[in-house]
C-alpha cells in the first residue's frame, strides 16, 4: 500500500501502532500480574492486540514503499531493523496473551499452573520489549524525516 488519500500511507498508517502498542503493552502488564484484570479484560486486550499486530503489519509494509525516498541509507536500515524487531516482538506479545487467556478461559486452569506463570511471564517481558521498541522504532523514524 503505498498512498492513502493522495498522501504516503506510512506516515498516516504508523499512527495506530505508535498508540496502540503501549497500550497493549500496559493491559499486558496488567494481564500478566493481576488474576481479576485478566478475567475480566482478557478477551478485549487479546483483540486490541490481534489488530494491533495488523496494523504493525500495514505500518511496516508500506514503509517499504517509500524507503528509497530517503537518502540517508544508514538511518533507514537502522529503522527499518528496529520494526522488523518490534514486529517480532509484537506477534510475540499478542500469540503470548492468546496463550495466557486460552489457559486460563478455555482450560480452567490455576493462576499457579506453570503454563499459566509461563504464558504471564512471556506477556510480561514482550510487553516491557515491545513498548521501548515502538518508542526506538517511532524516535529513529522521526530522524530520518527531519534530519
Amino acid at each position: 500500500m503505498d498512498e492513502l488519500f493522495g498522501l504516503p500511507a506510512h506516515p498516516l498508517l504508523v499512527h495506530f501502532p505508535v498508540v496502540a502498542i503501549p497500550t497493549l503493552a500496559l493491559l499486558g502488564i496488567a494481564l500478566s500480574v493481576s488474576p481479576s484484570f485478566r478475567e475480566r479484560f482478557g478477551l478485549p486486550t487479546l483483540g486490541l492486540g490481534i489488530v494491533t499486530f495488523v496494523s504493525t503489519l500495514l505500518a511496516t509494509n508500506s514503509g517499504e514503499a517509500i524507503k528509497e525516498d530517503f537518502f540517508n541509507k544508514e538511518l533507514i536500515e537502522t529503522h527499518e531493523s528496529l520494526a522488523e524487531t518490534l514486529r517480532l516482538f509484537v506477534l510475540v506479545l499478542t500469540i503470548s496473551i492468546v496463550a495466557l487467556v486460552f489457559t486460563k478461559k478455555k482450560l480452567d486452569m490455576d493462576d499457579k499452573h506453570p503454563a499459566v506463570l509461563v504464558s504471564s511471564l512471556l506477556v510480561l517481558a514482550f510487553s516491557v520489549l515491545s513498548a521501548i521498541w515502538v518508542i526506538r522504532t517511532g524516535h529513529e523514524g522521526a530522524r530520518l524525516t527531519w534530519e
